[in-house]
């Protein structure tokens, strides 16, 4: 019995082995091959519950049924070992998901018999077409073809092989634009002897970055190279101005991200373009408006700089010049006076705004301490006590305690003085006044005229309604101040009218 079953299950496995191949060999399922699962579902169904050989009550029942010899034979005949072809039995192979396959190879004297086989190709009895698996002389590689298209690729290939052994122009790498499509002659046909053209155009290689030749016997191969090679073009040219910008954006951080004469806001959008902070990069246009940009505002803070650094030097010419012109005056002011620009009342300084003591003038012109311009470089000096033209007045300033520190005597016309801060002071002629340097209100400096600096008298008879004289420069030089224009004391252009 166990002799039997071993029959029967090695009939079943050459049976399942035979309908495998004929479906392979057909390219069809045409006979049953079961998996294993579908074996083992099989055979319980045969074996009715039996545990063990001896239980088995008919062995037969579980072998497999003979195939169709009709159909055996048909697949045989339609699909056979051998074909014939260019008069040579040449072997079939068959492969499972495959179209059936022949191998021949054309050498020597059989070199160029593949152009007697037929246009329709090569078809098994059945009428499948065959693939060819050949080598041809004069090409290096198999072609692995339908043989319906075996001889125009035969004939690709070796003409392929006449581009290859010719030596290829180098085409001039691109400046401003792709060039068209370049067309030469390279050889003739192996079969027909036709002339054979080469397309030639320039593509970019992305791996080391140059421009190269590419020559194709497709126009249509051509023409989409070319294409990608103008969207290459496009590419490089603003990776190129990219980089340049980048460039410089770096050489303008490296050189002006510490200078606090820029504005702080355009140091910050430098920053954030020199440290790729934005998530998206600027387009090329932004980046080039933001440079021309930068670029102006450096040369526009140079020059304000430069003028700046020239008004400061002015500043101290003159500034050395007027205190050269007081040093001369040789008196020490008694007081410091503020003429305003317009204003029925002038002012006396009192003083620093934080003084502990008091200032008073008699008669009053108000109470009020004006905060103006500053004296002495120092912006605490600006406490002003009002007094009135032409009024004799007196200032007294007070300490802490009410001890008397300072006074001095007070008498300046109305319209007499031009705007500005005077230094008032006495010798053996009288009182005088002499413009000084102060600070404004808004802290700018002001230095008067060399030629302004000067004692400023007001005559003995200046008590009158209208005055008569008053001596302006020397103390020997007297002057009609009703013919003497005083706006132009500070411009150094008095004249008389």
């Amino acid at each position: 019995m166990f002799m039997e079953a071993a029959e029967i299950i090695s009939g079943n496995a050459k049976l399942q082995a035979l309908a495998r191949e004929l479906n392979t060999r057909a390219g069809e399922k045409l006979f049953m091959v079961m998996s294993r699962e579908e074996i083992e579902n099989w055979l319980k169904q045969r074996l009715g519950g039996a545990r063990s050989l001896k239980e088995i009550k008919n062995l037969r029942a579980i072998a497999l049924p003979v195939l169709d010899s009709e159909l055996v034979d048909l697949v045989l005949g339609e699909n056979p070992d051998e074909i014939d072809i260019l008069g040579n039995a040449v072997k079939v192979e068959y492969r499972e998901g495959a179209t059936p396959r022949v191998k021949i190879d054309f050498y020597g004297e059989e070199a160029r018999s593949w152009l007697e086989l037929p246009d329709s190709g090569i078809r098994l009895p059945g009428g499948r077409e065959v693939s060819m698996y050949s080598a041809v002389e004069g090409y290096g590689y198999y072609i692995d073809v339908m043989s319906s298209e075996f001889k125009q690729r035969v004939c690709e290939c070796l003409n392929e092989g006449v581009l290859n052994s010719w030596e290829r122009p180098q085409l001039p790498a691109p400046t401003d634009s792709i060039p068209p499509i370049v067309e030469v002659e390279y050889g003739r046909c192996v079969v027909t002897g036709a002339l054979l053209v080469a397309y030639g155009v320039v593509h970019h290689d992305s791996w080391n970055g140059l421009w190269k030749s590419l020559w194709s016997r497709s126009r249509a191969e051509a023409e989409q190279v070319h294409a990608q090679s103008c969207a290459d073009l496009v590419s490089v040219k603003e990776r190129v101005a990219r980089n340049e910008l980048k460039k410089r954006v770096d050489e303008l951080y490296s050189t002006h991200i510490h200078d606090d004469g820029l504005p702080q806001e355009i140091r910050t959008r430098l920053y954030d373009l020199f440290s790729g902070r934005s998530h998206e990069p600027m387009p090329l246009v932004e980046m080039q408006a933001f440079i021309a940009e930068f670029e102006a505002t450096v040369i526009e803070t140079a020059a304000r700089k430069a003028d700046e650094e020239r008004i400061q030097r002015e500043s101290a010419q003159r500034r050395a010049a007027v205190n050269s012109a007081l040093a001369e005056i040789d008196q020490y002011p008694e007081a410091h006076i503020w003429v305003p620009q317009d204003g029925d009342v002038a002012y006396v300084l009192a003083g620093k705004t934080t003084k502990m003591g008091s200032y008073f003038v008699h008669p009053s012109a108000g109470d009020t301490i004006c905060v103006g311009p500053h004296c002495f470089g120092d912006y605490k000096y600006k406490a002003w006590v009002p007094f009135t033209f032409g009024v004799r007045s007196r200032g007294q300033g007070f300490s802490g305690s009410g001890n008397l520190q300072s006074e001095v005597k007070l008498f300046v016309p109305k319209d007499f003085l031009p705007a500005g801060v005077y230094g008032v002071s006495s010798d053996d002629v009288g009182q005088f006044f002499f413009p000084v340097i102060y600070h404004s209100a808004e802290g700018m400096e002001v230095v008067p005229e060399v030629n302004a600096v000067r004692k400023i008298r007001v005559s003995k008879e200046a008590t009158k309604p209208k005055l008569q004289q008053a001596s302006v420069g020397n103390a020997e030089q007297l002057v009609d101040l009703t013919k003497v224009d005083l706006g132009g004391l500070f411009g150094g252009n008095a004249r008389r009218r």
